[in-house]
């Protein structure tokens, strides 16, 4: 039947000669922020789309496109746990009105209707005898939590004190994506574009010109957390960015992992034996030195810190003088940057260290309050806007499990979220 009806949609697409994007992202149909206010029926998207695009795919274009501004959702990613000797219920961004299909996380795999999964009233539901394998709590957490670095506090309810692994490669084994036809309107929050505010990067992002692109973020800008099957979020951003463009996008990518807002101040305050972390010096040496290379060149520099400040407890006050540091370094060499301040995403608030010498939970101060601080910058700023990750984020967690978009159980984006976060920068600035 599923086959039938793919043979029918491509006929019907020759005729109808529509592409995926003018079919589900019309700018008639499209509410302020790009969000889809107007759906059409399953039938007029599989009559309208070419068949090559009733597949999720390993596409620059499908990955980056905002999630809300298509009825089809293309390779949204979960993760398939068993609990209690039963399989955890598959939470979905929206009620699913047609499944086109389910895969392994890597793409490669590609489950079968009926026998691997089921759809039930929207819901994605997994059979007895499936071949998609849901994790046992008997791999989800370690034996031995009394030796763990991390554990559940209290807000794991039942769980508290349990240590759940860390390990991102175990995890993506139960990892799985779905492509499939929305109809229900998206209420959440959506990124407005600012591309206005961007004078200098909507200069140079132009057919055949060429922009400068500086990355500065910490483990997150790094690509911890992927699988190693997709690019790394700054890349995909880059290569978003040449796809609707048409420029040149020169990426310089300057994160580091493990670093916060006042260790990378120091770096561009020209005090980097403040930093007391040696782990990262190495690491901060190089991409600093990068930075003063590239900084004279930006065309746009996107500051992308707070996770990791979050942990060290620091106050949206000092980190808000950090960033401002950091702005008037890249400004100082070069006036006509464009610059975007991202909010940091937020992480798993239900882990805390387990050491006899640190029992501080990871999430420690509220990222909310750090999205705050960057959005009053762009009144003080010209040629600067807040991609607000942070805020868009929030309402993809009320639809899906935090163990959905967290690579790690920690603080690392799966690839999932590294493409709605890619979305919602690419969203800020076009």
């Amino acid at each position: 039947m599923k086959r039938m009806k793919r043979m029918i949609a491509a006929a019907l697409a020759a005729v109808a000669a529509l592409t995926l994007l003018c079919a589900c992202a019309d700018k008639d149909n499209t509410a302020s922020g790009g969000n889809l206010t107007q759906m059409k029926t399953v039938e007029e998207i599989l009559a309208e789309t070419p068949e090559s695009d009733l597949v999720g795919k390993n596409d620059v274009m499908q990955f980056t496109t905002p999630f809300y501004s298509t009825q089809i959702q293309y390779n949204e990613g979960f993760l398939l746990r068993e609990r209690a000797g039963q399989i955890q219920p598959v939470k979905l961004m929206f009620p699913a009105a047609y499944v086109l299909e389910v895969r392994s996380n890597d793409l490669s795999v590609l489950y079968e209707e009926g026998k691997d999964y089921t759809v039930e009233d929207g819901e994605l539901v997994i059979p007895e005898g499936s071949s998609m394998k849901a994790m046992p709590d008997s791999e989800f957490f370690l034996s031995d939590a009394d030796t763990a670095d991390w554990v559940y506090n209290e807000k794991a309810g039942g769980d508290e004190g349990k240590a759940p692994t860390v390990d991102k490669t175990v995890l993506y084994g139960y990892r799985y994506v779905v492509t499939y036809i929305r109809t229900e309107v998206y209420e959440g929050n959506v990124v407005p574009s600012k591309a206005d505010k961007l004078t200098n990067f909507s200069e140079k992002a132009k057919e055949g010109g060429t922009v400068e692109m500086l990355y500065v973020g910490d483990s997150i800008g790094e690509g911890a957390g992927g699988s190693g099957s997709f690019s790394d979020l700054a890349t995909m951003t880059a290569r978003g960015i040449e796809e609707r463009t048409g420029a040149t996008v020169n990426l310089t990518n300057c994160s580091v992992g493990g670093i916060d807002s006042q260790e990378y101040m120091y770096a561009v305050n020209g005090q980097m034996d403040m930093v007391n972390h040696p782990n990262i010096m190495a690491n901060l040496q190089n991409k600093y030195a990068m930075m003063e290379r590239k900084k004279a060149y930006a065309d746009i520099v996107f500051i992308a810190l707070g996770t990791n400040d979050s942990s060290a407890d620091r106050s949206a006050s000092v980190y808000g003088i950090n960033i401002e540091v950091m702005i008037d370094y890249f400004r100082a060499a070069n006036p006509d940057v464009s610059v975007v301040l991202v909010s940091p995403m937020e992480i798993n608030e239900k882990i805390r260290r387990n050491l006899e010498t640190d029992k501080r939970d990871l999430r420690i101060h509220d990222l909310a309050e750090y999205a705050e601080t960057l959005a009053s910058f762009e009144d003080r700023y010209e040629n600067l806007v807040l991609a607000d990750v942070h805020t868009a984020q929030a309402s993809v967690l009320e639809r899906k499990y935090t163990e959905d978009v967290i690579a790690d159980n920690l603080n690392h984006p799966s690839d999932y979220m590294s493409r709605l976060y890619a979305q919602f920068l690419i969203a800020t600035i076009l």
